[in-house]
């Protein structure tokens, strides 16, 4: 998994140098079958960016403020997750 920090997308939507990095960046990423979370998405534009650039993961205040690792179990059941470790 390839993780990328919130300052590949913080100035996506008025930077265009921003989007050809992040286009280089997920398209090296594809090509070698790795999936990539992105961090920091906070606007609705910065969310279809990162699905046009074919992201299957983001976090970010867009979809949740911070939650405490004991809230967590609320929010899973919310969306029909499990709190599963990944290893």
């Amino acid at each position: 998994i390839v993780k990328l920090d919130r300052s590949f997308i913080q100035n996506i939507e008025k930077q265009v140098e921003d989007r050809l990095f992040l286009k280089f960046i997920t398209d090296i990423s594809l090509a070698l079958n790795k999936d990539i979370i992105i961090e920091g998405v906070e606007t609705p534009t910065q969310e279809q960016i990162v699905l046009e650039h074919q992201i299957k993961y983001a976090q970010g205040f867009y979809y949740s403020n911070a939650k405490k690792a004991d809230d967590l179990e609320e929010v899973f059941k919310k969306y029909g997750l499990t709190n599963k470790v990944i290893k």
